[in-house]
């Protein structure tokens, strides 16, 4: 509850009883306490945020008291996970140089989606200006408990640490994701097969770098967009898309995105998007759309892009000192691809290679602009 009295000159007073008014033309008196009420911070509810003091309970507290809280600056500890379920809920820092969230290690720092025994709808809800460090997975996004996640934002949000992943995603439906730094983790971007559906959703001006393995690592997806994205410098693959039969990869596309010197870990794999698929699958990834990226700087002798799926639009990309070569295709039967405008223009040393000499390619199948394949 807001503290009603106020302290001045030795005297106390009720702070409904003092009137607030703005000053300005048009003005409206009203009391003091009405004024504070207009805004709540898990500060009210008792949290410390001096980095030891736990202080779940306080943002639970604030959480369920208003759907609109503020976290101050600070390094506040969480023992378990904080979840954020409920339409319209919002959590907003002072910055992620000045609000940091602490998860506890084995734990998931921040899920965006029900608990256990939760039946809350999860529509726009909105995460930003913090940072989120430690534990297993700083952030979740969605849940395995249904209703998921769904049409909400996170923005500003800076992912650290995280022994799993930065960020993990399940069943996420129509998610923004802005402005966001993903780096140090073990994997920047997962989400599983068993965790359900990426859906709709989307990431703009992320930077996901210096992760240990994976830059993104996705198992179940469709429909989804990375636009203006920095894809670099991770210890894997950049990114890696791989398919279960019973699961969809399909439409998922990159546009203006930017990847350069992955797989900084060593070995001769793929360094900026690769999809892959189970021994024994029937079923392959469908889409790929990649459109004016640029690939700069594999380590060893890599390729940037290697397709093993059956649909690859690519048009209007840069690719610079490409190992082995700028475009694998590895599936037997290629079907779908599309390899279009100046892609060939700027490889340094190599224009596009097709790799794989019993590749079938049927007619029609397969177009590549002139000068534009090795």
């Amino acid at each position: 509850l807001v503290t009603k009295t106020v302290t001045t000159g030795g005297a106390v007073t009720d702070a409904a009883n003092i009137i607030y008014d703005q000053g300005g033309t048009g003005s409206v008196s009203r009391t003091v306490e009405n004024k504070l009420q207009e805004s709540v911070s898990v500060k009210d509810f008792g949290a410390v945020g001096d980095g030891v003091t736990d202080d779940l309970a306080a943002f639970e507290a604030a959480l369920v008291a208003s759907n609109s809280v503020f976290v101050p600056a600070g390094s506040y500890v969480l023992s378990d996970t904080l979840h954020l379920h409920g339409t319209g809920k919002s959590l907003v820092g002072a910055g992620i140089n000045s609000t940091q969230i602490v998860a506890t290690a084995g734990k998931i720092g921040i899920s965006i989606g029900n608990d256990t025994g939760d039946s809350d709808t999860n529509h726009d809800m909105y995460l930003a200006d913090m940072k989120i460090y430690g534990g297993s997975c700083p952030l979740e996004v969605g849940s395995t408990v249904s209703p998921t996640a769904a049409l909400g934002q996170v923005s500003r949000v800076y992912l650290s640490g995280g022994t799993t992943a930065g960020l993990l995603l399940t069943s996420p439906q129509g998610m923004s994701f802005t402005d966001m730094r993903i780096n140090g983790n073990a994997i920047g971007v997962l989400s599983l097969s068993t965790g359900g559906a990426v859906t709709a959703s989307r990431f703009e001006r992320c930077r996901i770098y210096q992760n240990t393995n994976q830059g993104v690592y996705l198992e179940y997806v469709w429909g989804c967009t990375f636009e203006n994205c920095n894809i670099e410098s991770n210890g894997g693959v950049g990114v890696q898309l791989h398919k279960f039969d019973g699961v969809n990869i399909t439409n998922v596309s990159f546009l203006n995105c930017w990847f350069e010197a992955n797989l900084t870990a060593g070995g001769t794999g793929l360094a900026s998007i690769l999809t892959t698929t189970e021994a024994a699958n029937t079923t392959f990834a469908t889409h790929l759309i990649v459109d004016n990226c640029e690939f700069n700087s594999v380590n060893g002798a890599n390729t940037h892009i290697k397709f093993n799926g059956e649909g690859l639009y690519t048009k209007s990309n840069r690719f610079l000192t490409p190992g082995t070569g700028a475009i694998e295709i590895s599936r037997t039967n290629a079907y779908g691809v599309s390899i279009g405008d100046s892609i060939g223009n700027y490889v340094d040393p190599k224009k596009i290679a097709i790799i794989g000499s019993t590749i079938t390619l049927p007619a029609g199948d397969i177009t590549v602009e002139a000068g534009d394949l090795d």
